[in-house]
């Protein structure tokens, strides 16, 4: 299975919709693309989960490597849109005290 992202700026945000799980079997081109922006220096990201059923381990590595990125360049990251099983590994995992997660997209603009 694949994964695509689609990219969209909103005011200082580039809001990021991930279509597809987020798993080992498409972390390299989820991984190329995300780098693609901060090539760009793009590092306020937001990340949609609106479309996203299923994450693994190295999905969860990949956002803690984004967070790292974002952060060590004055950026910041947000998720949105989780479904109830993303949403419970991110709180099994605690990532949830370290992430910001936010109901949806306006939200996120509206805060910052």
């Amino acid at each position: 299975m694949s994964s695509k992202i689609d990219i969209q700026k909103q005011g200082n945000w580039s809001v990021v919709k991930v279509i597809g799980d987020m798993t080992i079997s498409v972390l390299p081109e989820l991984r190329k693309e995300f780098f693609r922006l901060f090539e760009n220096s793009e590092y306020r990201l937001i990340i949609n989960f609106e479309y996203v059923n299923y994450i693994d381990s190295s999905g969860i590595g990949l956002l803690i490597e984004l967070l790292k990125k974002t952060s060590e360049n004055g950026g910041e990251l947000a998720l949105t849109n989780l479904n109830p099983h993303c949403m419970k590994v991110f709180v099994i995992t605690r990532l949830d005290k370290i992430l910001k997660i936010y109901p949806d997209v306006q939200n996120i603009i509206k805060t910052s």
